[in-house]
């Protein structure tokens, strides 16, 4: 949902040098990012006429090409009905299109348009210049230290259990 012009924009600021221990500052370095990561995403929705997660789908069809509603919804830990809706909003917008299963005719497969690739496109060509842009300044090796650090955490996250998310211990 967009934000309105009356709601204050929350600054992406750097994270305090002082942190105690260097898990500290990579935790309050990875809000920031989580948080300008979520900002791009908000504009870059806004940019070809779809919200966050309109975009969000435009970007699994983009990377998997199709895929049928059901494996949206469960990649994206949503309902069938919400994918159709979210479907049905984005293929009248001519950004999807749906096409019959190859063996089963109870199903479809939902992929993108020229329209919708053209846009996914420019998307990732404008991203990926930003993030070459950001690291420019950094040796081949502190670049590969920072992607191995990011997969590792990324690992990390998807693996780990539900219940950190209640961890409200100090």
């Amino acid at each position: 949902m967009p934000q309105s012009k009356s709601e204050p924009e929350l600054a992406v600021s750097s994270p305090s040098l002082g942190a105690k221990e260097p898990a500290d500052f990579l935790m309050d370095s990875t809000v920031v990012l989580l948080r300008a990561l979520d900002g791009s995403r908000q504009r870059s929705a806004l940019s070809i006429g779809v919200n966050v997660t309109e975009l969000r789908v435009m970007s699994r069809l983009a990377e998997a090409g199709h895929a049928t509603p059901s494996q949206l919804a469960d990649s994206m830990n949503m309902t069938s009905g919400a994918i159709t809706a979210i479907s049905d909003s984005l293929a009248s917008a001519g950004l999807i299109e749906r096409s019959a299963h190859p063996s089963d005719r109870r199903r479809h497969l939902l992929s993108l348009t020229d329209e919708g690739n053209a846009k996914m496109d420019g998307l990732y060509r404008g991203f990926t210049r930003t993030l070459r842009q950001s690291v420019a300044n950094y040796s081949i090796e502190q670049q590969s230290i920072m992607a191995t650090m990011l997969i590792a955490m990324a690992a990390s996250l998807s693996d780990a259990p539900a219940s950190y998310e209640a961890d409200v211990s100090p």
